[in-house]
């Protein structure tokens, strides 16, 4: 794996997610405009415009029938993915809070051994690089001029920008927390969601008795509950509240983001 590729999906674990982001009070200004105008609500949580941005890719590092679409049409295609992976997200946490289910700390160790483990050298170097992103975004929101800070720092223009959608605090607090170890946590946080994701989709498989038809309505009845008990609900017509079928037993056999390219080769 080379750095290039640690350094983006390291930033895909740690970079702020949907549930960080507080629904109380307004948006928190930033120096790149402000978070932008609500989009959903999903347990207690905001979703906005930067929360879901396009991002900055160039067009040749992107899948052929991405890049054969005109810049607002690719533009839109990664605004709503990226609004259905946040609220998929956010639902999926709900779920495990809400189920009775646990996963047993064995279980959780068993899950963490099937998935690939950066070197913690190579994870050290990026979570110091995401750091200084962290440190530059506060200089560009105190008034420097961003192309100066970019320059001096070196920092990658993708990382500042994922920076800049963070409040104050949540820089701070970013800037001061060992990026290793919270990577660390997350990571134990998806094994253990996995696990409860597995077992519900067990419970379900069980209670369908082995017909696809009834497992669909198993399951679609269990997501209509679980988007009612969130009051996931969106603001704006764009951007509906996205489908959960199948997501279940998706998310169920799903490893880390973190996985070893080297397995699929």
């Amino acid at each position: 794996m080379n750095r290039a590729t640690t350094a983006l999906l390291f930033l895909l674990a740690l970079s702020r997610s949907a549930c960080d982001s507080d629904a109380s009070g307004p948006p928190q200004p930033t120096a790149e405009g402000g978070k932008g105008k609500l989009l959903a609500r999903v347990n207690g949580r905001a979703i906005h415009e930067a929360d879901v941005r396009c991002p900055d890719i160039p067009v040749n590092a992107l899948p052929p029938d991405l890049a054969a679409l005109g810049p607002d049409e690719r533009c839109r295609h990664f605004e709503k993915e990226n609004f259905r992976l946040r609220v998929t997200d956010l639902l999926l946490r709900h779920a495990v809070s809400a189920s009775s289910i646990v996963a047993t700390d064995e279980e959780i160790e068993r899950e963490l051994n099937t998935r690939f483990k950066p070197p913690e050298a190579e994870l050290r170097q990026v979570g110091e690089a995401m750091k200084r992103a962290a440190e530059a975004a506060v200089r560009v929101r105190a008034g420097e001029d961003r192309e100066r800070v970019l320059a001096s720092t070196r920092v990658r223009k993708e990382a500042l920008d994922e920076m800049s959608t963070l409040s104050d605090q949540e820089l701070r607090d970013f800037i001061a927390a060992d990026q290793v170890e919270r990577f660390r946590m997350k990571e134990r946080t998806r094994a253990s969601r996995a696990v409860v994701m597995r077992k519900l989709h067990d419970r379900l498989t069980a209670r369908a008795g082995g017909s696809q038809a009834r497992y669909a309505e198993e399951e679609a009845k269990f997501w209509s509950e679980m988007v009612r008990s969130s009051g996931a609900v969106s603001v704006d017509a764009r951007f509906p509240i996205p489908s959960m079928k199948g997501v279940l037993k998706n998310h169920a056999g799903q490893h880390s983001v973190v996985d070893d390219p080297r397995r699929r080769q």
